[in-house]
C-alpha cells in the first residue's frame, strides 16, 4: 500500500510539473503572439506609408512637353526637366509606382501616352491602402466617409453626415475632433469634403504633444499655374496643426485593416 501510494504521489507530482511546464509554454507563446500582432500592425502601416512615399518621390523626365490634364492652369511638364512624384491628373488616375515605371526608360524618361497617366489625392491614398488590401477600389473623397466600404473612423466622433465633413466637425466640436486627431497613426488619413469636391492626405507621423500631424498629399498645381513643390505635384512630410485641420473640416479616417486599440481621450471635459 505504501509503495502504491508513493508511486501515485510521484505520478501526480510529475503530471503537475508537466501541466505547469505546458502552461508556461502556452503563456510564453501567447505573449509572443501578442507582440507579433502588434509588430504586424506596425508593418502593415509601414507598407502603406512606404507605398505612397514611393509614388511621391519617383523621379522622371518628360520625353516631350506634356500639357497638364486641366488646361485652364496653363501648366506644362517640360521636356528634359526632372520632376519628382507621379504627376497629378483626374483622368488616368489609377496609377501605382509599378505601373508608372513601365513607361520610364532606363534613364527615367517618360515614354508613355501624351495624355499621361498619374494620380490625384484620393486615388493615391487608395493606392497606398491597396498595399494591405489589393481588392480596394480607387475611391473618391465622397466615398471615404466612415462606414463606406472598408473605410472606418479614427476616434470616437459621431458621423452625422455622409456628404459634408463640415457638419461632422460642427456637430462633434473641437474637443472630440482633437481627441480623434490624437488617435491617428501612420497609414491613417485625414479627409475633407465640401459641396462638390474634397481632399485627402495620408498621415505619416503624429506629434500629439505639439498638436500636429505630418502628411503626404498629391495636390496638383496652384491656381497661379505653378507646382505646389519644386517640380512636384506632391507635398511630402507636410506639417499641419490640429487647428488647421479643424478649421478646414478634416476628419480622421482609416482602412479597417489598420484598426488598432484606442487610446484614452485626454481632451474629455472634467
Amino acid at each position: 500500500m505504501n509503495m502504491g501510494n508513493c508511486k501515485m504521489n510521484l505520478t501526480v507530482k510529475n503530471d503537475l510539473k508537466v501541466s505547469v511546464f505546458v502552461f508556461l509554454i502556452v503563456a510564453c507563446f501567447g505573449n509572443l503572439n501578442a507582440q507579433s500582432d502588434e509588430q504586424s500592425n506596425e508593418e502593415l502601416r509601414a507598407k502603406v506609408v512606404n507605398r505612397i512615399k514611393e509614388m511621391a518621390t519617383i523621379p522622371w523626365t518628360p520625353k516631350e512637353d506634356i500639357t497638364y490634364w486641366n488646361k485652364k492652369y496653363g501648366f506644362v511638364f517640360k521636356k528634359g526637366e526632372l520632376y519628382t512624384g507621379i504627376p497629378y491628373t483626374q483622368r488616368n488616375r489609377q496609377t501605382s509606382s509599378k505601373r508608372f515605371r513601365k513607361y520610364l526608360d532606363q534613364n527615367g524618361v517618360y515614354t508613355g501616352p501624351a495624355d499621361y497617366i498619374g494620380s490625384d489625392c484620393s486615388s493615391s491614398v487608395s493606392n497606398a491602402w491597396r498595399a494591405i488590401d489589393p481588392e480596394l477600389p480607387f475611391l473618391s473623397t465622397h466615398l471615404m466617409f466612415p462606414g463606406m466600404g472598408n473605410i472606418v473612423k479614427v476616434g470616437e466622433y459621431d458621423v452625422t453626415s455622409l456628404n459634408l465633413t463640415s457638419e461632422i466637425v460642427r456637430d462633434n466640436g473641437k474637443e472630440v475632433i482633437f481627441a480623434a486627431y490624437d488617435m491617428l497613426k501612420p497609414g491613417d488619413a485625414v479627409m475633407t469634403r465640401y459641396e462638390t469636391d474634397g481632399h485627402v492626405r495620408l498621415v505619416v507621423n503624429v506629434d500629439s504633444e505639439n498638436l500636429c500631424v505630418y502628411v503626404i498629399e498629391q495636390c496638383g498645381v496652384r491656381a497661379d499655374g505653378n507646382t505646389v513643390s519644386e517640380h512636384s505635384t506632391w507635398r511630402v512630410d507636410r506639417k499641419l496643426s490640429y487647428d488647421e485641420l479643424f478649421q478646414t473640416n478634416y476628419i480622421p479616417i482609416t482602412h479597417k485593416g489598420l484598426v488598432d486599440t484606442a487610446i484614452p481621450n485626454r481632451y474629455a471635459s472634467d
